[in-house]
């Protein structure tokens, strides 16, 4: 009875681990790194990043407006986070992605950004509905 209970916990763990990996291995985007200026996917510069106080926006290297964002403190004294996804013209709030960088992991995480650094729009519209905390 202990080797069967062994055996089921062995397998069991293997199944999790396989699981993690596959979806480790289906991201489009597998490194993300930040400059002042700058957000790097996949070692390349994709994106530029202007922040004049608390206000902020994505831009891509065109110069074109992708998010503008502002991250202040509410009530409770968290910091929270709006952001417009100027594209599709959607507001977008999650207590868990606050400013450039997260939004950029939730994005990421979530294959919205493509292999060309382009918003996958169908993506991006279901991120929205699935993690938008707006009422």
């Amino acid at each position: 009875m202990k080797k069967i209970i062994i055996c089921i916990l062995i397998f069991t763990i293997g199944i999790f681990k396989i699981n993690a990996q596959n979806s480790e291995n289906n991201r489009i985007i597998t490194s993300v790194s930040f400059e002042k200026e700058k957000i790097i996917l996949n070692n390349v510069n994709c994106y530029n990043y202007i922040r004049e106080g608390n206000e902020f926006k994505i831009l891509d290297l065109n110069q074109k407006e992708l998010i503008i964002g502002k991250v202040e403190k509410n009530s409770n004294d968290e910091f929270e986070c709006v952001v417009t996804f100027v594209g599709i013209n959607k507001q977008f709030s999650n207590k868990k992605m606050i400013g450039r960088n997260g939004i950029i992991f939730g994005l990421v995480n979530n294959n919205v950004i493509e292999k060309n650094f382009e918003f996958n729009i169908e993506k991006l519209n279901k991120f929205i509905e699935e993690f938008n905390e707006l009422k």
